[in-house]
């Protein structure tokens, strides 16, 4: 009998596949990097929709800003809309964006509680955080604690679809998410903030400096990799004006402790 319930069990695992209650809560995320943003967007059965997702600042998981209008007429309501497992292929089928995307085994049965986030499919996003009321004409901002922005993680989004459905799980529409290139922080010291004394950073700058004297081009460019804060003899970064003062024939000039870098504006 015992030998019965133990090949009863494995032909269901086999036919019916792996239970939900073997699966595991979400972990929150933490240390998604930042400066990193992905958006879908669609155009398609009288909506448009943008999603942008991006690491909220000293804070974990995904923070998501949704916005969908457009001039559909669509007779329902409590839209649903999910992160899938796989991307939207280039003939725009949605179907072959597969499941939500589920890394922790946790199904669609029962419902996900959005009182207990933890718990839910991770791209379940609508029954974490609500479902889509009446369309077109939605918008929603919040943070998503168990979506991942790194690549090679489980909960990782980037390469995966977003996909926009009826109450009765019938796909409306889907977009695939892209890395948007965002512009990198500066680093360069602005020395335009700097005190006689010095700027008190170490921070490196690269400089570049152009001037065309009586036809001639010339272009000097010069990296600081280490700046100091003042010099043996008190001396630190030394305005324009003070350099012109040690050489009249120098109208523009940057000290920095002993060392002078000039651009000068006539031929000598």
């Amino acid at each position: 009998m015992r030998r019965l319930i133990s090949i009863t069990s494995c032909l269901n695992l086999v036919l019916l596949g792996p239970s939900n209650a073997w699966a595991t809560d979400a972990p929150v995320v933490e240390n998604n990097p930042q400066n990193v943003q992905y958006v879908a967007e669609f155009s398609k059965n009288g909506l448009i929709g943008r999603i942008v997702a991006n690491t909220p600042s000293a804070a974990p998981g995904v923070a998501f800003d949704i916005s969908i209008t457009g001039n559909a007429t669509f007779d329902s309501s409590d839209y649903l809309y999910h992160i899938h497992e796989q991307p939207v292929p280039a003939d725009g089928n949605c179907s072959a964006t597969l499941a939500h995307l589920d890394p922790y085994g946790r199904g669609e049965t029962p419902p996900c509680n959005a009182n207990d986030p933890a718990s839910c499919q991770v791209g379940d996003l609508s029954g974490k955080h609500g479902t889509i009321p009446h369309l077109p004409g939605f918008s929603a901002s919040y943070v998503d604690n168990y979506i991942s922005l790194t690549p090679g993680t489980p909960a990782f989004m980037g390469n995966r679809s977003f996909v926009l459905h009826f109450s009765n799980k019938t796909r409306i529409t889907c977009a695939n998410f892209k890395l948007v290139d965002l512009p990198a922080a500066s680093n360069v010291t602005d020395t335009a903030s700097c005190s006689p004394t010095g700027c008190g950073s170490s921070t490196a700058a690269s400089q570049t400096l152009a001037s065309t004297v009586t036809g001639v081009f010339t272009t000097v460019s010069s990296t600081v990799h280490s700046a100091t804060t003042a010099s043996s003899t008190g001396g630190g970064l030394m305005a324009s004006s003070d350099a012109q003062k040690m050489n009249p024939r120098i109208p523009g000039a940057i000290a920095l402790g002993p060392l002078v870098f000039c651009v000068a504006a006539a031929v000598w």
